[in-house]
Parts: C-alpha cells; sequence; structure tokens
C-alpha cells in the first residue's frame, strides 16, 4: 500500500476522510475497549459532529479535549473539523486551575472531560461533559451528512493545540489546513514516501499524547496512510513490549527517556522482530545512547530523530534513511520546503559550521499566530524564533543544543544541560538523570544533577563527580551538587518536567 497523493487544494481532515474508502475494513484505530475500521470512519465522523451540534458547536468554535489516548480522540477532531470548529487537547493530569487557564486562552465552548473528572463548575457559556456522558450523545446521533457543514478554506484553522512557545505561560497556537498540509508532504517526501515503498500497511503503537503535537500528528498521519494505530493511554515498559509482540508492531515513536527506559529493560523473552523503524523526538538524544539502543535492537533498522515544535505542526528536521551511524545524535537536516538560519547573541546570522546560535525557521508549515493576538515569535519577513540552541557541522546536519532559556552561563561560558545529562546516561548505576542551573556566588551559574540510581544499584556522588570530569571540560563540572532522588517530576509522555525542579531547595 503506498500513500495517496497529498492534495494541496483539500482541507486535511477531508482528505482523511476520502482515503478512508481506499482502506476498506481494515482496522484504523484499537484500544483496550475495541478497534474501529477505515470502513466506518466517515459515518462515525459523521456521527460526532451531529453530536457535537446538539451542544451548539458550529464554525468557529473550539472544543477542549481532557482525556486521555483513545480510539475517540481522533473522532472528535474529525466531527469537530466537519462543523469546521477546532479542537486543543490537554492532560487530565493538570489541575482546575491549569485547566481554567487553557479554556480561556482556547476560548473553549464545550469541555470533555476523563471519568469521574470535575475540574471546575459549568458556566453559563462552557459545558462540561465527561467522555461518558458524551459518547451517550454520539451514540444517538445521526450519522447523516447531510447537514453537516464540510467546507473550509486552506486558511481556516484545524486545531489549536497549545505550546508555551520561547517562554511563558501555555498559549493556543493556531495551525491551518495549509500548515498541516504543508507538513505532511515535507514529513511524506522526506522519508514516509520511502518507507512505504518498501512496506504497505504498517502497525504503529500510540502512547504518546494526543494533546502532544508528535503524538496528535503520528496519529492523524497514518489515518491519512491507511496504518493501523494500536492505542495505550500510558507508556509501560512491560506492556509496549507485549503489545509490540501481539500486533506485530513496526514503527514506535518514542522520546529519548523512553530510549533511556528501555535500554534498561530485559527483552530476551518478547519476540520484537517486527520492530523496524524507531523515531525519536522532543528532545536530544545523543551519540552513546544511540548506539547503546541499536546495539541492544539489532533488528531496528533505522533509528530517525527529529526536531520540530508545535508552531510548525510537528518536524521541521528529520534524519534521512540514508544517515550513517556518524549522524547520531543529530536531529538532522532541513525538512523540503523548510528553511533554518542561526543568529548568534548579536544578532548576527552564523556563518561558520560548528557555532552555536538561536535556531530560526520559516516554511508554509509555521502556524499562523496565537490565539487571542498573543506575540508570535515570527519577525516581519515569517521567520519563527525557536528559542533553541543549534548547530549544523559541513553535511547540513542540525545539531541541537539546548533550550536557550535551559543553558547555564558558567562564568559567560555556555554550558548544555542535555550534554551532561547524556553522560550520566552512560554510567551503569545510573537510570535517570536531568541537569538545571542554580546559583553560585563565585561563577554566578553552574550544573546541578537530579539522579536516580538503577535498580539494585548503589550511587557515590563523588565517584559520579569523577565520572563526569573525565568526560567533559572544566567549567562543565557538576559544582552545584548532586541530588540522590527516587523518583523526577515527569509529563505523561514520559518528558522530565525540568521546570519543577529549576527552583527546587533543598
Amino acid at each position: 500500500m503506498s500513500l495517496p497523493e497529498i492534495a494541496d487544494e483539500i482541507p486535511f481532515h477531508l482528505q482523511i476522510l476520502n482515503n478512508s474508502v481506499l482502506y476498506g475494513n481494515d482496522k484504523a484505530l484499537s484500544d483496550v475497549n475495541g478497534c474501529i475500521h477505515y470502513t466506518d470512519l466517515r459515518p462515525l465522523s459523521n456521527r460526532y459532529a451531529n453530536a457535537l451540534r446538539v451542544f451548539g458547536i458550529k464554525r468557529g468554535d473550539n472544543v477542549l479535549i481532557v482525556f486521555s489516548n483513545r480510539n475517540e480522540y481522533p473522532l472528535v477532531f474529525l466531527g469537530a473539523a466537519l462543523l469546521g470548529a477546532t479542537i486543543s487537547g490537554a492532560s487530565p493530569q493538570l489541575t482546575r486551575d491549569e485547566i481554567d487557564h487553557l479554556c480561556k486562552e482556547a476560548n473553549s465552548k464545550l469541555v470533555i472531560v476523563e471519568e469521574n473528572v470535575e475540574y471546575f463548575q459549568e458556566t453559563g457559556e462552557i459545558k462540561i461533559l465527561n467522555i461518558n456522558e458524551f459518547l451517550s450523545i454520539v451514540n444517538e446521533a445521526s450519522s447523516n451528512p447531510s447537514e453537516i457543514e464540510n467546507s473550509a478554506s486552506l486558511d481556516d484553522v484545524l486545531i489549536e493545540p497549545f505550546s508555551s512557545g520561547t517562554t511563558g505561560l501555555p498559549k493556543c497556537v493556531q495551525l491551518t489546513h495549509r500548515n498541516y498540509i504543508s507538513a505532511t508532504k515535507s514529513l511524506s517526501e522526506a522519508l514516509f514516501s520511502k518507507l512505504s515503498l518498501t512496506k504497505g500497511r504498517r502497525c504503529t503503537l500510540a502512547f504518546l499524547p494526543f494533546y502532544h503535537g508528535s503524538g496528535f500528528w503520528a496519529l492523524v498521519y497514518c489515518l491519512l496512510a491507511g496504518h493501523h494505530s494500536v492505542i495505550q493511554n500510558e507508556f509501560h515498559p512491560l506492556i509496549m513490549m507485549k503489545a509490540i509482540e501481539e500486533h506485530k508492531v513496526d514503527v514506535i515513536n518514542v522520546v529519548p527517556s523512553i530510549v533511556s527506559a528501555l535500554l534498561r529493560l530485559p527483552i530476551d523473552s518478547f519476540n520484537l522482530s517486527s520492530l523496524s523503524l524507531v523515531l525519536v523526538g522532543s528532545a536530544p538524544l545523543g551519540r552513546e545512547l544511540s548506539e547503546a539502543f541499536m546495539n541492544k535492537f539489532p533488528q531496528v533498522k533505522h533509528l530517525i530523530q527529529g526536531y520540530g515544535m508545535s508552531e510548525v505542526v510537528v518536524l521541521s528536521h528529520l534524519t534521512p534513511l540514508e544517515a550513517d551511524s556518524e549522524q547520531w545524535g543529530s536531529c538532522g537536516r532541513l525538512l523540503p520546503g523548510s528553511q533554518g538560519k542561526l543568529i548568534d547573541d548579536d544578532g548576527n546570522e552564523v556563518k561558520e559550521d560548528g557555532q552555536w546560535g538561536e535556531l530560526f525557521l520559516k516554511s508554509e508549515a509555521v502556524f499562523k499566530g496565537y490565539k487571542g493576538g498573543q506575540e508570535s515569535g515570527k519577525d516581519k519577513e515569517g521567520w519563527l524564533r525557536t528559542g533553541d540552541i543549534a548547530y549544523k557541522d559541513l553535511r547540513d546536519f542540525y545539531f541541537i543544543v539546548d533550550r536557550k532559556k535551559d543553558l547555564i552561563k558558567v562564568n559567560g561560558l555556555q554550558v548544555a544541560p542535555a550534554q551532561l545529562e547524556e553522560v550520566l546516561l552512560t554510567h551503569p548505576n545510573i537510570a535517570e538523570a536531568v541537569v538545571v542551573r542554580t546559583e553560585h556566588p563565585q561563577y554566578g551559574e553552574v550544573p546541578k544533577a537530579f539522579i536516580i540510581a538503577a535498580e539494585g544499584m548503589t550511587i557515590d556522588p563523588k565517584e559520579i563527580q569523577d565520572y563526569v570530569k573525565e568526560r567533559v571540560a572544566p567549567f562543565k563540572q557538576l559544582r552545584g551538587g548532586i541530588v540522590l532522588c527516587n523518583e523526577l517530576p515527569k509529563t505523561k509522555s514520559g518528558k522530565i518536567a525540568k521546570s519543577k525542579l529549576q527552583d527546587y531547595q533543598f
């Protein structure tokens, strides 16, 4: 099965529904509650649209989804899109105040939450339902599309995820049909169409949260291309291994902390021979961890890294299939149709290979703007400021150093926490590690590490200090100390919530 041509003139959600007839009774979505086949995708989407209309949802309205990964998530999206409405997603782990903030940012008219959860009282303008209440309305709704508005301009907003941008509280990102089509065509040209030439129908494990850009784009891309998404509502290593074996999953989309977890997992009792492609994003994955992963999972033919942000739909950079081990640790090259430049602290464009600079991006995938007219980080020429520090080599492979706001200035010299974390994770006694800045009377700022010992192991902070000292420059030493922890704060996708440690006092 090859990927159908991605049309420039057809709204993105309609391309998904139009393509669904090509895949017949093949499985589209599976979760613990059952399976949805492609032949059911359009009538179900119409039914969800009619259910949303019961609550007055119309063109331009927003529906806030606050429930975990499940089959119904993309159906709410498709139903809303048929009405010209949008969705935003949020973690069910957020507090009432956090959800209230997101609801105001998105100007939501309807909020659908997890079962047995009450975040706040309804107001006259906002209706709150738990998912079971909403599904009872869906079951009563018609699948007749006759009164459903299913036309849209390519510059209409398709979806409104949340992003903190370069700084501050989460803001509502407005992504248009044109943005999604552009990003999808670029990724297809760079990678996925080439993979479809070697294998048709694929099966992927969808456990990254759908409220996150990479988790959601992977989900809708699989629907567009006729692949099967096995949905899990959270990451658990053993459950993941069992699912790969049972469903013969050949593609997974992960973040570096999950790679680290898989390296510590005993896998001999599982048949993982189907797994051939692993995509890594959200944070840099260094060379040593990449090499260790490929050694442990030799059946994996391609370890593909990418870089992106919600403001460009999903990715702007990707490792090409033909890349070799020399490029491990790189997020790849710019995708077709994307432009990039690196700007130093003086505002000048970096010209020398290997020199650090803040990454700026420009393409048709760059978002329309933040809802409510907040500063978008785009200049007059359309260049988007990412807030990430990077460099590129002679072959135009980019390497993300760290977030600009996370860089540690030790006597004016820049230290990237990601590099120190990579070094720490190569130590056999360390299971997890995160590095943040802390104030220092002599150096201004210095790195401080929070570490979890591997199971059955003990950690001597002095020995760890010496281990790091042998591997990095003197100004990068962990002068802020090492804190031994039993656990680290994490997001639901498995990423360490560094912001919660930044100002932690002991």
